[in-house]
């Protein structure tokens, strides 16, 4: 555990076959490099610094480390709050580290990198060294960067996944669908759509009785207009996944005319 006065520093692992592990590594160069240069980190930190890594919390197994600690049942954001430093590639854990006002040192191609927040880091063997000379964020450039990602660039949806093996014969996990209720972006403005696939208000609700010809709906007709509506939001759904632009573009001109 940590001992009185030791310092910690937070790694948290990636997915080995995430997209951007594999193709943005920078000079990391690869998953296995990385874990690499956090293997040497204990000896090269001493025990002025203890080392605690955490596993994807989507992959089943990662490789120990010899003098580190294993975190991987432990809360990521109370682990951050203890963190005196945090090492990434380019994972989006990073982010919160940045808001926790933790130094973080990428090691990878990170769109949040710049280095008036965090730290770059260009050759592994550097590492422990520009850990222990610490850093200090720009607190109100990082605010206002976080401001801008939360109210002014992200979407937000739900996502579905479901287990791959790769050629390799590795096990990840793949995103298969995405259902934005909160699409920015395509518009000045941002583009809300429902969470629930249930209508907020049921077919049989008194509400409708004024578009019905006899009153009261009765079965039939409830379950032919059931029917319609989830086919023209299977249509649309079916619309956004393959042709999104299309998508936009008809939405917009449906709210302008």
């Amino acid at each position: 555990g940590l001992k009185q006065g030791q310092k910690m520093v937070l790694v948290p692992f990636q997915q080995p076959n995430d997209t951007v592990v594999r193709h943005f590594s920078g000079p990391a160069k690869s998953f296995n490099n990385f874990h690499d240069a956090i293997s040497r980190l204990p000896s090269e930190l001493g025990e002025e610094w203890l080392v605690v890594y955490k596993k994807h919390p989507v992959e089943d197994t990662l490789p120990p480390i010899a003098g580190a600690v294993s975190a991987n049942d432990i809360n990521l954001y109370d682990l951050i709050e203890l963190a005196d430093a945090m090492v990434v590639i380019n994972s989006g854990s990073g982010l919160y580290g940045m808001m926790f006002d933790v130094p973080v040192y990428i090691m990878g191609q990170a769109f949040y990198a710049d280095k008036r927040l965090n730290v770059p880091v260009h050759e592994s063997k550097s590492l422990a060294k520009l850990i222990k000379q610490g850093f200090q964020a720009d607190s109100g450039l990082m605010l206002a960067f976080i401001h801008y990602l939360r109210y002014g660039f992200y979407s937000f949806g739900v996502q579905e996944h479901r287990k791959v093996i790769t050629e390799s014969n590795n096990s990840i996990t793949a995103t298969t669908n995405i259902h934005y209720y909160k699409l920015r972006n395509w518009t000045d403005s941002a583009m809300y759509f429902s969470k629930d696939r249930q209508p907020a208000v049921p077919w049989t609700s008194r509400l409708y009785d004024r578009y019905w010809h006899h009153g009261i709906p009765n079965k039939q007709k409830i379950d032919s207009l059931k029917s319609s509506h989830t086919f023209i939001r299977q249509a649309k759904l079916k619309k956004l996944r393959e042709r999104p632009i299309r998508f936009i573009v008809d939405a917009v001109n449906n709210i302008m005319t």
